[in-house]
């Protein structure tokens, strides 16, 4: 997985520099309508130039998740702490149910804001 992703990174990095735009997301390609995390690649290369609003606009969502991912890794092995939420059944539903939202309201912004 991570091969993978440093693989794409990678391709796409050169691309950009290259002048050429390089599509990878296969739904975009096939029904030329883009996925839910179109724009996580160029988000991360705006990170990477220092970019955070840039990345932001491209994938909210996804730039949110990885916030959230790297504050509980930050947690995880600098605090040597471990997160656990300890939802009831219940709550679990309704944190679902709202992840689900959070990605077809995300989905929603990249088809008519990123495409």
């Amino acid at each position: 997985m991570v091969t993978w992703g440093v693989l794409v990174f990678w391709v796409a990095l050169t691309a950009r520099r290259g002048g050429r735009a390089v599509g990878l997301c296969l739904l975009k390609r096939f029904t030329g309508v883009p996925c839910p995390t179109c724009g996580g690649t160029r988000a991360v290369l705006r990170v990477g130039e220092g970019d955070l609003l840039g990345a932001l606009l491209f994938n909210p969502l996804l730039c949110g998740g990885l916030v959230v991912l790297t504050a509980l890794l930050a947690l995880r092995f600098i605090g040597g702490r471990k997160v656990s939420l300890g939802l009831t059944a219940q709550q679990q539903r309704a944190a679902w149910l709202a992840l689900a939202m959070a990605v077809l309201l995300n989905w929603a912004y990249v088809i008519l804001f990123v495409g």
